[in-house]
């Protein structure tokens, strides 16, 4: 018993010992204890490790409605000269007709410890490029200067979104650990969404409370205590999700994405509720999503239209005759991973036509996955609903 509660006393101290590592999360803040941090003690072998990673999420009025602020404050300790990878910053940015997701702001800065002095070196903003994915997404980049084994770096930056379905999620796991995660997101009554947790059992901390400071969209006069006019007064539910010392992602022969696997949340715009009086439905039922799915051309017309493709590369690249339902279906899966690149890119959609994948032998996830699947639509796998 006596054994036990020293065990006890020694993991509660070495907690508290890592929780200190983190003494501050005020941008431009460091600690001496992050300074002198040599390695993650839950993780002796760790590359680097996140020191903590703060989101908010938010959304601003503007004169078509409102938009989505997004704003991200991260601070990464890297431990071993292979940490210096996580150095390099990638910013998503969707765009869709003349609509387009900007990040206004970006400040980033990398520290060393010399000579007993802290050195603070600024990100060249000069040094911030974007790269083009596809039609529909373009990847802001930097790379932090002067990263060595026991710099720590962090960075904050703000992205504006005209896109309600566009939410952001948050990623509370890493490929390498992570001592503080949080995310807050503040939703408004026009706008419902369905909350999806993946692979959290629990969070250390989750809150819900309504913002004391009142909104209006319209026109609204306070007169006696009463709301006068056309337009409606509103409070931000505000939502806080904390996870504290979550290990990293360790990658597995068989898993393909890792972002079907680590700790996250993410939100799917369910319903849209006019201010003016009525609503519309976003997501109803499964059949009704079905068969929209189904219908569309990202989606259910792309399995059809590579279907179609599919008798012509059967019959020109797979030796399929004479072989059980299952061999047919490893052979299909195997051909499509061997000949098919990804480009980095994950999407629930596609945005190149089958024939373009065919030719570039590259594309996202959805036009990989979905090309496979109108690849084992043949008829006799069906049947034998092996596939």
């Amino acid at each position: 018993m006596k054994k036990s509660a020293i065990i006890l006393s020694l993991l509660l101290f070495q907690l508290q010992t890592i929780l200190s590592q983190v003494s501050t999360m005020e941008f431009g803040s460091i600690s001496q204890t992050e300074i002198d941090m040599a390695t993650y003690q839950p993780d002796p072998q760790a590359e680097a490790v996140v020191l903590f990673d703060l989101g908010d999420s938010r959304f601003i009025d503007v004169p078509t409605g409102y938009d989505i602020q997004f704003i991200r404050t991260r601070r990464i300790k890297i431990l071993s000269k292979a940490g210096i990878r996580y150095s390099e910053v990638s910013i998503p940015i969707f765009h869709r007709d003349n609509q387009y997701e900007t990040v206004p702001s970006i400040e980033a800065f990398s520290y060393n410890f010399n000579n007993g002095k802290l050195e603070k070196i600024p990100l060249d903003q000069s040094t911030i490029y974007e790269e083009k994915i596809n039609n529909s997404w373009r990847v802001k980049k930097f790379v932090f200067p002067d990263v060595r084994q026991g710099t720590i770096i962090e960075y904050k930056y703000i992205l504006e979104t005209p896109f309600q379905f566009n939410l952001p999620g948050w990623k509370f796991q890493d490929r390498i650990p992570t001592i503080y995660s949080k995310y807050t997101v503040r939703m408004i009554p026009f706008y419902e969404y369905i909350f999806i947790a993946q692979g959290i059992n629990k969070f250390d901390s989750q809150e819900s409370h309504a913002d004391p400071q009142k909104r209006h969209f319209g026109a609204v006069a306070e007169i006696y205590g009463s709301n006068l006019g056309s337009g409606v007064v509103f409070q931000d539910l505000v939502h806080t999700y904390v996870m504290k010392n979550v290990p990293a992602f360790r990658d597995e022969s068989h898993i393909t994405s890792v972002s079907d696997y680590i700790m996250k949340i993410d939100f799917q715009e369910s319903k849209f509720y006019s201010p003016e009086g009525g609503s519309v439905e976003v997501i109803s039922t499964w059949p009704l999503l079905i068969k929209d799915l189904l219908k569309a051309d990202d989606f259910g017309k792309y399995i059809s239209s590579s279907e179609r493709q599919a008798k012509n590369i059967i019959e020109k690249e797979l030796m399929l005759t004479d072989k059980s339902a299952v061999e047919k279906c490893q052979t299909i899966i195997n051909y499509v991973k061997s000949k098919y690149a990804w480009d980095g890119f994950s999407a629930k959609f596609t945005i190149k036509s089958p024939k373009d994948l065919i030719n570039k032998k590259t594309g996202n996830t959805a036009e990989i996955n979905l090309f496979m699947t109108g690849l084992l639509l043949l008829p006799e796998l069906m049947q034998a609903r092996f596939c």
